[in-house]
């Protein structure tokens, strides 16, 4: 039999982030909330939960934040995971760790672009939206032609 559950998690996380705090409403919410170290618990695993609930708090504190769907489709990553991380109900992983250490840091650092000639930012396909070298939209370009008058991004 497999073992269950995300393999990119540490497995010496047995309990929620939400369980080191008294109340699990203060997850992600109040500033001072008050801690207990839960039976099954560690010191260890405490400190990582107040890590995850200061980065949501922050994050969720900044009227100039990234909001939740742009995190999801800049990143990769569903909106359910999102939440059940900032609710508490679920450890951040490597990535979401990542990204919000980014989306809270000032200033934001620049979108890291995988393959060349393509940039995420504003520019004709809108906030966010990926665009090729040419202007044209990434997806959803629906025939709308490019600067130059080009549908398509070599014109013959």
């Amino acid at each position: 039999m497999g073992r269950r559950g995300p393999r990119h998690l540490d497995n010496r996380r047995t309990l929620l982030p939400l369980s080191y705090f008294a109340s699990a409403a203060d997850f992600g919410r109040a500033s001072d909330p008050a801690l207990v170290l839960p039976e099954g618990g560690d010191i260890v695993s405490q400190r990582i939960a107040v890590i995850q609930h200061r980065l949501v708090l922050e994050w969720a504190s900044n009227l100039h934040r990234p909001s939740a769907a742009q995190l999801c489709r800049t990143w990769g990553f569903s909106k359910q995971l999102l939440s059940r991380c900032t609710l508490g109900e679920r450890w951040f992983g490597e990535t979401l760790l990542a990204v919000f250490i980014d989306a809270t840091s000032e200033p934001a650092s620049p979108l890291v672009v995988a393959r060349p000639g393509v940039t995420v930012g504003t520019g004709p396909a809108g906030p966010g939206r990926a665009t090729r070298d040419d202007g044209a939209a990434r997806r959803g370009n629906r025939g709308r032609a490019a600067p130059g008058g080009a549908r398509h991004r070599y014109q013959i």
